[in-house]
């Protein structure tokens, strides 16, 4: 199940000729297919997929012809919607703010002993963002390492698990599954036309975007070798290390599900290369071969346009985008107490 867009939109006075309303819609939707085929890399890697995509983009553009430019919005969510890519969005701007949705009851992290030799570690968030975009530590565990040495087994329940924000957010926890060097992915930038304009124009940059200043030596090179994959931000570390295997805990299960997404299947793809380590439960989304989502703003002030601009080295070789990471054991939806199950593997294993 992937995630599914409800986009509304309110149709307002339009104060133009009818046939230029048809053009602007038309153009509108010409703009947006344009970026994402300049700067998208899974545009660049759509391979056996590319009649299917020609079909898809032509059928919209068609429609696009007969409707408002208010309609372009719509249009350009169904367009965007091929890729299955859960960083390439969409986003309204409002005149006002939507209504505000209710508030969930916020959930924390929790350390469960379960029995002498099992503990469940059920993960919610481990890091945030605070105001000033520093990191602050949300995980509710304190010492947390000598608290994982005391059992010989570990659940890591990431089911309802929020984004880490990166390696820091699971460094320690993916310290304590560590077996064997593990096998990192690095990420290339796509160096097109419209981004090295977005950072010529330092108004378009989101604060919680990238920041490289248009003097720096990495958009020297931008500009340099544009139409090629570049490695902007120094990814470098093709395998990580650590200084020790910790003895305890010996053997370790983590459940996972279709809401594992980005950063935590990160820490999915690199836990499950652990000795230590089964996987059990569903397969993860399926979002993080493409990252780095940077905002592109088009000629209205309707909407604007997310796209990832950084590519996996495991691409195209090996994709996971619409796919996810499968579990080295299956449960059904009709299975109630995973926690249960995993025990249960735990001792016999």
């Amino acid at each position: 199940m992937k995630k599914i867009l409800f986009i509304s939109f309110l149709f307002l006075n339009i104060h133009f000729g009818y046939s230029q309303c048809i053009m602007n819609c038309h153009q509108l939707l010409n703009q947006v297919i344009d970026l994402v085929e300049q700067t998208y890399p899974g545009y660049q890697t759509l391979n056996e997929n590319s009649e299917l995509y020609k079909l898809h983009k032509n059928n919209l553009l068609e429609q696009s012809k007969l409707y408002p430019i208010d309609s372009a919005i719509v249009l350009a969510e169904r367009y965007v919607s091929f890729f299955d890519d859960y960083f390439l969005e969409i986003v309204p701007l409002y005149d006002q703010l939507p209504p505000s949705k209710p508030v969930k009851e916020k959930k924390n992290t929790t350390f469960v002993k379960l029995d002498d030799q099992t503990a469940l570690l059920k993960v919610v968030y481990f890091y945030t963002y605070s105001q000033d975009l520093s990191y602050t530590q949300l995980l509710s565990i304190p010492n947390l390492a000598d608290t994982l040495k005391q059992f010989t087994n570990l659940i890591i329940d990431l089911r309802d698990a929020q984004f880490s924000y990166g390696f820091n957010g699971y460094n320690e926890l993916l310290s304590f599954l560590y077996t064997q060097p593990f096998q990192n992915q690095q990420y290339e930038w796509f160096l097109s036309k419209p981004l090295i304009e977005k950072y010529s124009d330092r108004s378009g940059i989101s604060v919680l975007e990238p920041i490289i200043s248009s003097d720096s030596e990495p958009f020297q090179y931008m500009k340099k070798h544009i139409g090629e994959y570049g490695n902007i931000e120094n990814y470098t570390d093709t395998h990580i290390t650590y200084n020790q295997v910790f003895p305890t805990p010996q053997k370790v299960v983590i459940l996972i599900n279709e809401q594992c997404k980005y950063d935590w299947e990160h820490f999915i793809y690199l836990a499950k290369q652990s000795k230590k380590v089964t996987l059990m439960g569903q397969s993860t989304y399926g979002a993080f071969d493409y990252i780095e989502p940077l905002e592109f703003m088009l000629s209205t002030g309707k909407f604007y346009i997310k796209i990832p601009v950084a590519r996996s080295s495991r691409v195209p070789q090996y994709q996971l985008n619409g796919i996810g990471i499968q579990p080295d054991i299956y449960l059904q939806d009709s299975t109630t107490d995973w926690v249960k199950i995993a025990m249960q593997y735990l001792e016999k294993n």
